[in-house]
């Protein structure tokens, strides 16, 4: 007979921060093959239990936190994991002039704590969903910084956890926030496109925001633009026969339903 340990589809995993180099503290991972993960318009995931595992509050989770000078990333890669597993990831570390900005910057992460009044020792499990959008906030800060000094796939990291942080700002009550931070992710998504500051496989992914993050602000004009860019791009992936089609296929099916949503249903209210 399996304990609840057995079924718990998140677990531990020791790191030390590269900024100001405290350790050992929890970074929390998500078990394989334990979570059926849905994508909303906005590519925010939900994760709900397959084989027996119980939904996970891995939304909350997901931003790992070094408590001492709260730098935070989702990024398996941003930290250095302690752990001797073949499947640990090379750490991608800042360099020492990002070092010390991220350091110099930990006094404004903290104030962010103070406003929303959360005590460092929240951010280990159980995180209810205050303390899950308060990690975001850590996060885009830290993201803020590394743009100032121009890490790769700062851009896009930035959105990503904006779109985040409104998500779960919209289900604790703070709708307006939680609108502001869609439409400041606009800007993020636009540098990313427009400077190809993403991961190579994640074209479709920038262009598709790009069009639903307009769309949601009522800026059909722009929109169009990158549905043109993805719609010529399918076009010549199919006609040639290279690239992942299927991929770009799904995409184009989910750029269809927000423009029937935008033109027919709540405007990609969520």
């Amino acid at each position: 007979m399996q304990n609840f340990e057995d079924k718990d589809p998140i677990y531990d995993v020791a790191q030390r921060c590269p900024v100001c180099n405290y350790e050992p503290f929890v970074a929390y991972r998500l078990k394989s093959k334990t979570q059926r993960i849905i994508l909303d318009k906005f590519l925010v995931p939900k994760y709900e239990g397959i084989r027996g595992y119980p939904d996970s509050d891995f939304s909350c989770l997901g931003v790992t936190v070094c408590p001492s000078c709260l730098y935070s990333s989702e990024k398996e890669t941003d930290f250095i994991s302690l752990s001797q597993s073949s499947f640990t990831k090379k750490p991608n570390l800042p360099s020492l002039i990002l070092k010390e900005d991220l350091l110099n910057d930990s006094s404004n992460r903290r104030e962010i704590l103070k406003t929303y009044n959360i005590e460092i020792k929240s951010f280990i499990r159980p995180r209810d969903k205050k303390v899950g959008f308060v990690s975001y906030l850590l996060a885009i800060e830290c993201a803020r910084i590394k743009i100032k000094h121009q890490k790769r796939h700062s851009f896009p990291e930035a959105g990503t956890y904006l779109l985040h942080a409104a998500q779960i700002a919209e289900e604790i009550g703070m709708g307006t926030l939680a609108d502001q931070y869609r439409k400041n992710a606009i800007t993020y998504f636009a540098k990313a496109y427009e400077r190809s500051d993403f991961p190579g496989d994640h074209d479709e992914e920038v262009s598709y925001l790009n069009i639903v993050l307009n769309l949601y602000n009522d800026d059909k004009t722009t929109a169009f633009s990158y549905v043109k860019v993805i719609e010529d791009r399918r076009r010549e992936m199919h006609a040639k026969g290279y690239g992942d089609t299927m991929k770009i296929d799904s995409f184009w099916n989910r750029i269809k339903d927000v423009l029937y949503e935008y033109e027919y249903g709540d405007e990609l209210d969520d």
